[in-house]
């Protein structure tokens, strides 16, 4: 028997099982975007050498999420499609497969990026001190990776089951724990040795620790749909190659942003450490104003996988309208705030004069392609959600490879620091296009198909 609360995928008016299914998440993600703004306020603030450490460990940290990112999109669109189907031990052998997957990449990333952080930032800085200070940061945050792993997998797992609020109060905890613990630890207050870029370190761990353990007490102890019993687990090798069918091109698209940024902070760094500390500052903001847009797709996703797996395509049509058009009514949103309050936003941060003319100038740049990011971002959902992850894989592939660090390594060269800032709207402007292109001749044809 399926719970009500997955059942409603298939029969709840289309707008407000939207709301229902997105808001939590929103809430969630809005609050685990406040914390990567605090955390780089209070680092900021700490020193400008320390906010362009972080920049540069950032797309590395990134490495380890795109695989959660990958596993949890693969694993929730391949379950919400099993549920649908009223599959109910199928999908509880297909969520335990997906645990073993965490314990394997968790294990693996730990070992690997623990004992190389090193050598890896060494291929981006060589400058001595911000090379101590990355070095000091990472090598305590990638020991910790499995409590990445853990928690961003397991609540795209409850998601799929229409279990939206244990999420948001996943990322509510980890959020509020890393908010209370970054100026006890970096700054030293009370009882606390000042530890600066460690402390910051020290205290994401520690609160990702205590997110785990809360989330793992939710699937053993809780009333969920989906259990992690090992009674239903039935070794199923096609179970791992389905989610990597979904998950794996949805990994790679992430991991070509990261790779991006971290070319980014290569020629980035010729121009000193302020410009490394704009761009780090740019993405931080940015996650904010799309973590609202990531969080209606995190509710849009089951109920396109549900109601694919039984055959509603009128459902899937109207709830992608929907979510298009509020996903861009926040970018637009967004867009207004980066291009026309830059020294606002960037006042926040604590910077100096420096900070302040090359950010003004990077953000009123960088912000025109915000507005059509929304249907890209949304766009690749939708077809994640109906098992097709290629399209999504296409669109970051030309946006990240193919146009935005071959136009940044050309404006540099032939421009100077000001005109790189460009390259992030026009190559977000033509992965935009490519993904109208796909909906428009893909899409329709599988919903025909289910009629």
């Amino acid at each position: 028997m399926q719970s009500e609360k997955t059942a409603r995928l298939g029969t709840a008016p289309e707008f407000s099982l939207l709301m229902k299914m997105s808001v939590p998440a929103m809430m969630g993600m809005l609050v685990q975007a406040t914390y990567n703004i605090v955390d780089g306020i209070f680092v900021g603030h700490y020193s400008d050498l320390a906010l362009s450490a972080l920049s540069l460990c950032f797309p590395i940290q990134m490495i380890v999420m795109v695989v959660a990112i990958g596993i949890g999109s693969g694993s929730s669109s391949l379950i919400s499609r099993t549920l649908g189907k009223k599959k109910n031990e199928m999908a509880n052998n297909q969520a335990l497969h997906t645990f073993s997957l965490i314990f394997f990449f968790g294990l693996l990333t730990t070992i690997l990026g623990g004992f190389g952080s090193g050598f890896i930032l060494r291929l981006f800085v060589s400058d001595t001190q911000l090379l101590q200070l990355s070095q000091e940061y990472l090598r305590i945050v990638l020991f910790g990776s499995f409590f990445v792993y853990l928690p961003m997998v397991l609540n795209n797992v409850l998601r799929a089951e229409g279990n939206t609020l244990i999420p948001m109060l996943t990322m509510f905890i980890g959020a509020f724990l890393n908010i209370a613990l970054d100026p006890l630890l970096i700054f030293g207050i009370g009882i606390f040795p000042e530890m600066g870029v460690k402390g910051a370190a020290l205290a994401t761990v520690i609160s990702r620790i205590i997110n785990s353990l809360f989330i793992l007490g939710i699937f053993f102890f809780g009333k969920n749909q989906l259990s992690l019993k090992l009674r239903y687990f039935s070794f199923d090798w096609k179970i791992y190659r389905d989610i990597f069918y979904v998950g794996a091109p949805i990994a790679l698209m992430h991991l070509f942003g990261s790779i991006t940024m971290a070319g980014a902070n290569k020629i980035l760094g010729y121009y000193g450490p302020e410009p490394l500390a704009v761009l780090g500052i740019f993405y931080r903001l940015q996650a904010f104003i799309l973590m609202p847009v990531y969080g209606l797709g995190q509710g849009l996703m089951p109920i396109v996988g549900y109601n694919f797996g039984h055959k509603h395509p009128k459902r899937i049509i109207k709830v992608v309208k929907i979510s298009f058009f509020w996903g861009t009514f926040i970018c637009l949103l967004g867009f207004f705030g980066l291009h026309f309050f830059p020294s606002y936003l960037l006042e926040m941060f604590g910077g100096g004069q420096t900070l302040m003319r090359v950010g003004v100038r990077a953000f009123s740049a960088a912000s025109y392609g915000m507005p059509f990011v929304a249907i890209m971002m949304l766009g690749g959902m939708v077809f994640q959600a109906m098992g097709l992850g290629l399209p999504s894989l296409a669109a970051t592939l030309i946006r990240q490879v193919l146009v935005l660090f071959p136009l940044m390594l050309f404006f540099s060269y032939k421009f100077g620091l000001e005109m790189l800032w460009y390259s992030i709207p026009i190559s977000t402007f033509l992965s935009f296009v490519f993904m109208v292109c796909c909906l428009i001749l893909i899409v329709p044809k599988k919903l025909r198909a289910l009629a």
